[in-house]
């Protein structure tokens, strides 16, 4: 009686392919563990999510009243209502990677530079404004689009694990800013936040943010 070999083994082109596809699932959940860890220090936690961490130190130091440092979000609300379809427009041109890389350097420093921010309501309203445009790569839309390159099953579960990075971030991040505005003071928490986006996220998202559609094009070829 003939023995019946798998197609696995009986092809050997198909070993190689499937040593390709486990290739580009590690690639995409990197791009997943990088977008998570990114969303957890990108714009959408330390502007948004913690601008009321912020609030009290910038009530105590400069005077000014709640209603007019709580306007500050509301302007950073509305440069996001204004960024996000430059976002998408760049980000379907450039691409999601590039995008990113090039507005990490930029948002960190302009965090950084909040260390000098003077006794202005008016340079604060500023900052509020210009801080979003320089993390016009940084927001969700980004890494959900490089996420998305990478799966054609499971999309919503990747999209989902990405997600979770604004959820530990807007978690773990106000304990972190109460030890520093403790120790060092709220200035010398945006630089340590500036710094931790260039020298923590940039690198990573250099390493492993990728986005996957030449890849899986690539890989499917010799199959096909």
């Amino acid at each position: 009686m003939r023995k019946v070999s798998s197609p696995s083994a009986a092809d050997p082109a198909s070993r190689p392919a499937a040593r390709a596809g486990g290739g580009l699932m590690a690639r995409g959940g990197a791009t997943v563990a990088t977008s998570m860890f990114a969303l957890a220090l990108g714009p959408s936690v330390i502007l948004l999510m913690s601008f009321g961490i912020f609030l009290p130190a910038l009530r105590q130091e400069f005077g000014w009243s709640v209603a007019s440092i709580s306007l500050g979000a509301s302007i950073i609300s509305l440069m996001i209502m204004l960024v996000s379809p430059v976002q998408g427009y760049l980000a379907d041109r450039i691409g999601a990677r590039i995008l990113v890389l090039a507005s990490l350097p930029a948002f960190g420093a302009g965090l950084m530079l909040m260390y000098f921010l003077p006794p202005s309501i008016g340079m604060f309203y500023l900052a509020c404004v210009l801080l979003p445009v320089l993390g016009l790569g940084l927001w969700p839309l980004s890494y959900m689009k490089a996420v998305t390159t990478w799966f054609d099953g499971h999309l919503g579960l990747a999209l989902g694990i990405t997600n979770v990075g604004l959820g530990i971030g807007s978690t773990l991040l106000p304990f972190l800013l109460g030890a520093m505005f403790l120790h060092a003071g709220w200035r010398v928490a945006y630089v340590v936040l500036g710094l931790a986006v260039v020298l923590l996220v940039w690198p990573a998202a250099a390493l492993w943010l990728r986005e996957g559609g030449a890849a899986r094009d690539g890989a499917a070829a010799p199959a096909a």
